[in-house]
């Protein structure tokens, strides 16, 4: 048997050669955290970065130069000098206080924590991303030193400031205004903030400027825009408990628009002192509020209540569920340490002082990824995990926690559980299908934290949704050349009818007005694309921004190689395809028999008897759901001495310079003589 392999070359003088990579939560690509005084003499701080990939980032601590970091997968604990602390410090109360934050970017999504020191005054928060930021806040503190950091996170931003309780000099309801630029801080200072409104606007004409007012329609202030803020609450120094011993707060507050209607709220183990307080906040008058105390698993006790607007509750040491008419701003805050009703010393029992700003089940998620970082002074770690009581069957963890036992909570449909977990470990938790809020929080002798180590921070009156016609609803992965359609639903009745500006953006150039569009993306890669919603009057109080983050991806499969002119009843011929690899891969053949598995980049065949249209074909897909038309390879099974030429594989254009030693080859077929002719070339050896 012998077979001709023809050759056809194009030698060219010169070729240049080129080739083109939770709707919001806590994982993303630029933060700003800035903090507020920790008094004390040794102040000491630590930024937390969460990775799942090895990636590099740049940090900026208020007005130095930038740090560039290599943070491997898993993450990076950095400890802040003394001289970066001074920097991202807002130290002036009721002030700007210029560019005292940190400025964090990534080239990948990361989570950032950060905790404050003193000797038994710490706490800790997770910071949100500048895509979760917004227009409109509403601060949940307590009594005892207490500040709001406002941080303009682009462009020039009036903000508005409102206090709902008298503070120092400032009067219940008197409206201030500042004018921040980009990275600037206000930090807001008094007893206490409960209720303290922060709306953005674009609306110079607030502001007290110097000489004639503006003219109609403004003008003045270059870059006016509404780009996020970003807002840090909590205090210097508090007590929580009729006792002595204070403890710094610190936590990251999410907008109005992130805040719903139900929350839990569960004892701090691991100390003796189970007793915390909760901070709740009407964002509108007479919103009705059922509490559900459960003292213990056999006396439930359920009440009613009418809450105004900026009004206070507070709690025990049992588990209490929170169902609202209307959405409110919640904080939790665990009492001082132990053993302070006994005048035991600071120091000598567990616990301090801390805080919580506390997520609505409205943001729960079906998984969580979460580092539990070694800190400074703190003994022992807890996880408090509130769930749906139908999904507890659902719930898992690795690594696995021995002990973990949910109970229910009364009739509110919820169960909890709280369990110790392990520093400089990372857990993943899930529930497929299923929704749950997790809370992190230890203790050491005089001091402890509570943070939030994932949360969902998506805007609750508006969700944008995106279809692949080819796998169905989008998370985070779509395919190339599949058409995607962009949708907005609106959550929340009258919405539809208010916000009737609707601009998108997709990424890649491409941009839209309107409700619903349908595009296909001609490149693979990670796009972030968002949508802005506002209404005709125009205020950044009434716009939202909605991103999402996709990453479309494409099959690479070129051909099937292997033999197309060969003999009848020829066994063992290999075919392969030439991909990327990793794929699924289902393989077909008329006119032969595969022999062992059809799911692997290559198969071997047993061809039968005379066949003129025999075939091989492979369907590919990949983990996504994405898939091609299915590749195919003609055969000819043909009694004959001499086959048909097989098709050379090799460099089709060779630049001149590279034209020695270029490589042809055809597939292999047992017992064949193979007669190679080249027009224009010379062969050197394999004849």
């Amino acid at each position: 048997m012998a077979i001709r392999a023809a050759l056809l070359v194009c030698i060219l003088c010169s070729i240049s050669f080129s080739s083109s990579s939770a709707q919001t939560d806590t994982w993303g690509r630029e933060f700003y955290l800035s903090l507020f005084p920790n008094p004390g003499a040794n102040p000491k701080g630590f930024l937390h970065i969460q990775s799942q990939e090895a990636t590099t980032i740049e940090v900026v601590y208020g007005t130095s130069l930038p740090q560039n970091y290599d943070v491997p997968a898993g993450g990076l604990t950095i400890e802040l000098t003394d001289d970066w602390l001074q920097r991202i410090t807002a130290s002036k109360g009721n002030s700007k206080n210029g560019k005292s934050a940190i400025h964090v970017t990534s080239e990948t999504e990361i989570q950032v924590a950060i905790n404050h020191h003193q000797e038994y005054s710490m706490d800790a928060t997770t910071a949100i991303p500048v895509t979760a930021g917004g227009h409109h806040y509403i601060v949940p503190t307590y009594d005892g030193s207490s500040r709001a950091n406002i941080i303009n996170s682009g462009g020039r931003t009036v903000v508005r400031l409102i206090p709902k309780i008298d503070i120092e000099g400032w009067p219940a309801g008197e409206e201030r205004t500042v004018l921040l630029d980009e990275g600037e801080v206000y930090s807001v200072a008094g007893k206490d903030l409960t209720g303290f409104e922060i709306i953005a606007s674009k609306d110079e004409s607030l502001l007290e400027l110097p000489g004639p007012p503006p003219p109609p329609g403004g003008g003045l202030i270059e870059n006016l825009d509404c780009d996020p803020l970003m807002v840090y609450v909590g205090n210097e120094l508090t007590t929580i408990a009729p006792c002595p011993g204070s403890s710094h707060m610190l936590e990251a507050l999410p907008p109005v628009a992130a805040q719903g209607k139900e929350y839990i709220f569960l004892p701090f183990i691991g100390r003796e002192s189970l007793n915390y307080r909760v901070v709740v906040v009407g964002i509108e008058d007479t919103t009705m509020m059922q509490l559900t105390n459960m003292y213990n698993p056999s006396f439930i006790a359920t009440e009613t209540d009418t809450i105004k607007l900026s009004e206070r509750i507070q709690a025990g040491r049992w588990p209490i569920v929170i169902k609202a008419s209307k959405p409110v701003v919640t904080s939790q805050l665990g009492f001082n340490h132990d053993g302070c009703n006994t005048g035991q010393p600071l120091g000598t029992v567990l616990g301090g002082p801390m805080a919580v700003v506390q997520p609505a089940f409205d943001q729960a998620t079906d998984e969580a990824v979460v580092y539990v970082s070694e800190m400074l002074g703190i003994d022992a770690h807890y996880f408090n995990v509130a769930i749906r009581t139908s999904d507890v069957g659902k719930f898992s963890m690795s690594p696995s926690v021995p002990g973990v036992q949910f109970q229910d909570i009364g009739t509110t449909g919820y169960s909890y559980a709280s369990f110790q977990v392990n520093p400089n470990t990372q857990y993943t938790l899930t529930a497929p299908n299923g929704r749950f809020l997790v809370t992190e929080y230890g203790h050491g002798l005089g001091r402890s934290y509570a943070r939030n180590p994932y949360r969902e921070v998506n805007n609750l009156n508006f969700e944008m949704k995106i279809e692949d016609a080819a796998i169905g609803e989008v998370e985070d992965d779509a395919c190339l050349n599949s058409v995607l359609t962009f949708d907005i639903d609106f959550l929340k009745s009258g919405l539809s009818d208010e916000y009737t500006k609707i601009e998108w953006d997709f990424g890649d150039g491409e941009t839209y007005t309107g409700k619903t569009f349908e595009k296909t993306y001609a490149e693979a890669g990670i796009y972030r694309i968002s949508c802005t919603l506002s209404t005709d009057e125009d205020k950044c109080i009434t716009t939202h921004t909605l991103y999402r983050e996709i990453e479309v991806h494409e099959i690479i499969a070129d051909r099937i190689e292997g033999p197309q002119s060969l003999c009848p009843n020829t066994e063992g011929i290999v075919y392969t395809l030439i991909n990327d690899g990793g794929y699924i891969y289902k393989w077909e053949v008329e006119g032969g028999t595969i022999v062992g598995s059809n799911s692997r980049e290559s198969i071997t065949v047993n061809w039968g008897g005379i066949y003129a249209n025999a075939k091989v074909m492979v369907y590919v897909s990949n983990e996504y759901g994405c898939s091609l038309e299915p590749i195919t390879l003609d055969v000819v099974l043909e009694p004959s001495d001499q086959l048909e030429p097989a098709f050379a594989y090799g460099n089709e254009e060779v630049c001149f310079t590279d034209r020695d030693y270029q490589i042809y080859y055809t597939p292999e077929i047992d017992g064949a003589v193979f007669e190679w002719i080249i027009t224009g070339g010379q062969i050197l050896s394999g004849q």
